[in-house]
C-alpha cells in the first residue's frame, strides 16, 4: 500500500516515520522535485494529495518555512512497517542516499582541517584524500579489523564507538566520532597489531594506505613537521610517535585579545603554540612561538590554568588530548617538565649572579629529591631561605604569622617554586611553608651548594666585565698614551691601534674591531687570556690555529696579519671582514634561506677555501655558516682555524659542530679532507633548506642532543623540501654518503674538481677562479657596514679589555 498518490503523477516522495500507539508525531519530509502536469494540456497544475491510509489516519500538509510538515494522527495500532523511512537523520528529516553521503563527506573534510597533520597539506594531496576515503556502515559487534591482518587502509570514525584491542593490553584503546585510527608502527611492519570493533552500530571513513603514506611524505617535507621537531617536549619522540601526536592534534585559531579558554575543549590538554604570542595572566609570562604550557594542569587535580592565558596577537595553538599524551609522552612527559622547571630556575640565578657556561649546567645538578614528614616547617616567615623547593607531590601549606600565632594563607600546587628570588638576593619571605599531607617530596636547591659553585665562578670575558671596566678608567689614564711595545722587523706592534668596538666574544677571549692609528685602516684583533686557555684545555687548539693561519693565503681566507703577545693574552690580527657573518644573512633572509643562484655563489667561494686549505695540507674540519664572513663588498671569507690539523696526523679528536660532524668521526674513524666535502655538504642544504638534514630540534641538553644528531647522521637519511632543484638534491646527496670513498661517486681528490665540474655548478655558471679573481659579483651585499653583526651592545673601548689573572708561558713558542 502506498502512502500517497496526487493528480496527474506518480507517488510524491514522502518517508513516514514510525509511530507508537496513541500517539502523534510530526515528520518533515521533503518533496522531490516533479514536474506535476494535467494530461490534457500540459500546464503546471498544483498537485491534489488524496491519502491512501484508511478511517484510522488522518493526514494533513502545513507549511513551515520551506519545508512541508506532514502531520499523521493513529487512532489504533496499525503495521506501519513498509511505509518506514529507510535512511532519517537525528531531528526526523529524511533524507535521500545522495544528501547523506554529501553530509557525511562535508563531516570528513571540517574533520580532517582541525588536525594539525592535516591541516596545512599540500592541496592537491588533501584533495586526493577526500577523494579516494570511502564510507562504511557497520553494527553492534561488526569487527572492522583482526590481528594479523594486513594493512590496507587507515580509518577515521564518523559515527557510532569502538574498541581496538591490542596484543599488549596496555595499549587498548577506545575510539569515538573524530577519532583516527593510524598507527605508524603497524604501517611499517604493514601488519596489524591488534583488533578493532564496533561497540555500538556506527559510520566510518577509509583512506587507503597509499595515499596515506603520500601524506605522510607531504607532511615531513614541510615547515609543520619541522616545527614539531622544534618542540622540546617532542624532542625525544621517534619519527612514527612525532606523525601519530600530529594526526591527534587540534588546530585552534584564537583572535587577538581572546581568552583561551572560550576556544579549547574542557579537560586537561597539553598545549603548543605555532604562531603569535599569549600571556599568563597568573605570572605575567608572554609565551611564544614553540612554547608549551598547560602541563602544570596534568599534574593537579583540577585544571585552573587555561582561564590564565589571552591571545596578545592572533595565535594558532595546538591542542594535544590528554588520551593522547599520555599514549606517547607519558613516559618522559615528567622528566622534561621537571628539567623545565629546573633550566628556568638556573637561568634566573645567572641573570641575577652573572654566572655562565660550564657554571650553568653545575648549577642544573645540584637539584636534589626530597621527602618530608607531615608537620615538617621548610620555611618560616620573616627567616632566611636556605633554599628553594618545587613540590612534586603532596601537600604544602603556606603559613604566615598573625597576632604571634601561625596561620594557613593558602596551598601551593604540584611543581609550584617557593623561596627563588628571596634566597638568590638575601630577602626574608613574609611567609612560610610547611608539609599538610602525611608525606610531601620535594625538588630542593640548597643554598649553601649553590654558594659553592658561584664562588668558584673565576672572572669572565664579557660584556659585563666590559662595563665594568671601561667606566673605572680616569680621564688622565684615557689620554696617557698606551705603553709601545718594540715592533717587529716590518710589522705592527700592539700599541699602534686603536680600540674602537666588540666584534664578537668566545670561551676564552674577545674579537675587537681596531683601527691603525697612522694609516686609519680597520682590522679585526681575537684577544684569547692565556689562563682561560689553559684551564680550559684549549692549549693545542689555539696553536694550530697559529700555525695553520701563517700557511694560508687565498682571498676566500681571512687573511692573517701579525700577531702579538704580552703577559696576560695572545692576540691574532687579521684583516677585516665587516659584511658579517653568513649566518645572520641567513636569519634576516624572510625565508630563513638562500635561493640557489646565491647559495651557488657561496658554496663556489667556500670550495675554493677548501682547495687551498687542502693543498697545504691542512683539514678545516669546522665548516658551518657562523665561520664564514663576508668582506664589505659581499665575498665570503673562512675564519676560525682553532680546528684546522695538519692532514697527515691522526685526526681522532671531536671536534666542530654536532649538526655538521661527519660519520666517520663517530665510528671512530677519524678526519681526512673527504670529511670537509661531508661538512661542505650540510653546508649547501642549511643553506637552500634554511636547516641542516640531521637536527631533532631544541634541546636545553646539549649532550642529549647531540646524541640524537649522531643517531641520524649514521641512518643516513636525507629528505628534501619540495623548492630542491634535481641538480642540488643530487650533488648533496653525493657529498652526504656515509662511506668517505663512495663520495661523488668515489672520484673526490685534495682538488675537488668533481664538484667544481657538477652540473649545478655548471647550470649557475660559477667557477673557483673567476670568485677569487673577482670576475664573478658576489650576491649578498651588506645593506650598511656591520648590519648583520651580534649586538654586543655598541660598547666603545679606549683599551683593549684585560682579565686580572697571574702570567703564564703557555703559547710562547708560536707567538
Amino acid at each position: 500500500m502506498g502512502c500517497l498518490a496526487s493528480k496527474g503523477a506518480g507517488p510524491a516522495a514522502y518517508q513516514v516515520g514510525k509511530l507508537s500507539k496513541g500517539a502523534e508525531a510530526e515528520d518533515h519530509v521533503e518533496e522531490t522535485e516533479a514536474s506535476i502536469t494535467d494530461g490534457g494540456d500540459g500546464s503546471n497544475d498544483k498537485a491534489l494529495f488524496v491519502p491512501l491510509f484508511d478511517e484510522e489516519f488522518r493526514f494533513s500538509r502545513t507549511v513551515q518555512g520551506k519545508k512541508l510538515v506532514s502531520k499523521v494522527t493513529q487512532s489504533k495500532a496499525a503495521p506501519l512497517e513498509h511505509v518506514l523511512a529507510q535512511h532519517q537523520d537525528e531531528e526526523g528529516v529524511s533524507m535521500s542516499p545522495d544528501e547523506d553521503y554529501s553530509q557525511g563527506k562535508e563531516f570528513l573534510v571540517e574533520t580532517l582541517r582541525k588536525k594539525y597533520f592535516f591541516a596545512h597539506l599540500r592541496d592537491a594531496v588533501f584533495q586526493e584524500l577526500v577523494v579516494v576515503a570511502e564510507r562504511h556502515h557497520c553494527s553492534a559487534q561488526d569487527s572492522l579489523y583482526r590481528e594479523g591482518e594486513g594493512i590496507d587502509c587507515v580509518h577515521l570514525i564518523e559515527a557510532g564507538s569502538f574498541l581496538c584491542l591490542m596484543s599488549d593490553n596496555d595499549r587498548s584503546f577506545s575510539a569515538k566520532k573524530g577519532d583516527i585510527i593510524a598507527s605508524m608502527e603497524e604501517i611499517r611492519l604493514r601488519k596489524r597489531n591488534g583488533g578493532m570493533s564496533a561497540v555500538s552500530a556506527g559510520t566510518y571513513w577509509t583512506i587507503d594506505i597509499g595515499t596515506f603514506k603520500k601524506a605522510c611524505r607531504s607532511f615531513m617535507e614541510s615547515l609543520d613537521y619541522r616545527f614539531l621537531t622544534q618542540v622540546d617536549y617532542f624532542l625525544y619522540l621517534g619519527e612514527d610517535h612525532l606523525l601519530e601526536s600530529a594526526f591527534h592534534m587540534q588546530v585552534i585559531h584564537i583572535p587577538r585579545g581572546q581568552a583561551l579558554s572560550h576556544y579549547v575543549d574542557t579537560g586537561k590538554h597539553l598545549y603548543i603554540l605555532r604562531k603569535g604570542s599569549m600571556s599568563d595572566n597568573s605570572t605575567d609570562r608572554v609565551i611564544s612561538s614553540h612554547q608549551v604550557f598547560g602541563e602544570a594542569d596534568i599534574f593537579c587535580e583540577e585544571s585552573t590554568s587555561v582561564s590564565n592565558f589571552s591571545c596578545l596577537e592572533k595565535s594558532l595553538v595546538l591542542q594535544l588530548p590528554q588520551s593522547k599524551y599520555e599514549d606517547y609522552l607519558d613516559h618522559g612527559l615528567m622528566g622534561i617538565f621537571e628539567d623545565k622547571i629546573k633550566i628556568q630556575i638556573v637561568q634566573e640565578v645567572a641573570r641575577i649572579k652573572k654566572v655562565h657556561g660550564k657554571r650553568m649546567d653545575d648549577i642544573f645538578q645540584l637539584f636534589e629529591e626530597k621527602v618530608y614528614t607531615s608537620g615538617t616547617a621548610l620555611a618560616m616567615p620573616g627567616e632566611a631561605m636556605d633554599s628553594t623547593v618545587i613540590l612534586k607531590k603532596g601537600k604544602l601549606v603556606q603559613v604566615e604569622e598573625r597576632g604571634g600565632k601561625m596561620t594557613s594563607c593558602g596551598t601551593l600546587n604540584p611543581y609550584t617554586v617557593f623561596g627563588l628570588t628571596a634566597m638568590i638576593r638575601n630577602k626574608r619571605p613574609n611567609t612560610g611553608i610547611c608539609v599538610k599531607s602525611e608525606s610531601a617530596t620535594c625538588i630542593v636547591l640548597s643554598k649553601a651548594a649553590l654558594k659553592k659553585v658561584i664562588q668558584v665562578e673565576g672572572p669572565r670575558r664579557n660584556s659585563s666585565f666590559i662595563k665594568a671596566t671601561v667606566p673605572a678608567m680616569t680621564k688622565s689614564s684615557v689620554a696617557k698614551k698606551p705603553k709601545q711595545k718594540k715592533k717587529k722587523k716590518g710589522g705592527y706592534s700592539l700599541g699602534d691601534f686603536r680600540p674602537m668596538r666588540m666584534l664578537g666574544q668566545g670561551q676564552f677571549g674577545v674579537v675587537l674591531q681596531m683601527q691603525h692609528i697612522k694609516s686609519n685602516k680597520i682590522f679585526a684583533l681575537k684577544v684569547q687570556y692565556r689562563r682561560e686557555i689553559e684551564e680550559l684545555g684549549q692549549v693545542e687548539r689555539v696553536k694550530q690555529e697559529r700555525l695553520a693561519l701563517g700557511r694560508l693565503d687565498h682571498p676566500n681566507i681571512c687573511k692573517f696579519v701579525d700577531s702579538f703577545k704580552d703577559e696576560k693574552a695572545v692576540y691574532l690580527l687579521m684583516e677585516a671582514a665587516r659584511g658579517g657573518e653568513l649566518f645572520y644573512h641567513l636569519e634576516a633572509s624572510s625565508t630563513k634561506r638562500f635561493d640557489e643562484h646565491t647559495a651557488c655563489f657561496i658554496a663556489a667561494s667556500v670550495l675554493g677555501a677548501l682547495q687551498h686549505i687542502h693543498s697545504c695540507g691542512l683539514i678545516y674540519r669546522d665548516l658551518k655558516p657562523e665561520n664564514i664572513l663576508l668582506d664589505s663588498k659581499g665575498y665570503p671569507k673562512l675564519v676560525d682555524f682553532g680546528c684546522a690539523k695538519i692532514a697527515e696526523e691522526s685526526n681522532m679528536t671531536m671536534c666542530g659542530t654536532p649538526e655538521y660532524v661527519p660519520p666517520e668521526l663517530i665510528k671512530g674513524l677519524g678526519y681526512d679532507f673527504k670529511s670537509d666535502y661531508w661538512q661542505f655538504g650540510i653546508l649547501l642544504y642549511e643553506m637552500i633548506c634554511g636547516f641542516t638534514p640531521f637536527e631533532p630540534g631544541f634541546c636545553a641538553d646539549h649532550a642529549t642532543k647531540a646524541r640524537l644528531i649522531y643517531e641520524r647522521i649514521l641512518m643516513g637519511n636525507v629528505e628534501f623540501p619540495r623548492h630542491v632543484s634535481p641538480d642540488a638534491r643530487d650533488l648533496i646527496k653525493k657529498l652526504l654518503l656515509l662511506h668517505p670513498d663512495q663520495r661523488m661517486d668515489g672520484l673526490l681528490d685534495e682538488t675537488a674538481r668533481v664538484i667544481e665540474n657538477h652540473s649545478w655548478f655548471l647550470y649557475h655558471k660559477m667557477t673557483t677562479s673567476g670568485i677569487a679573481k673577482r670576475k664573478i659579483s658576489p650576491c649578498l651585499t651588506p645593506a650598511s657596514e656591520n648590519s648583520f653583526q651580534p649586538n654586543m651592545g655598541g660598547m666603545n673601548f679606549t683599551r683593549i679589555p684585560q682579565p686580572a689573572t697571574t702570567s703564564t708561558n703557555v703559547l710562547d713558542d708560536v707567538y
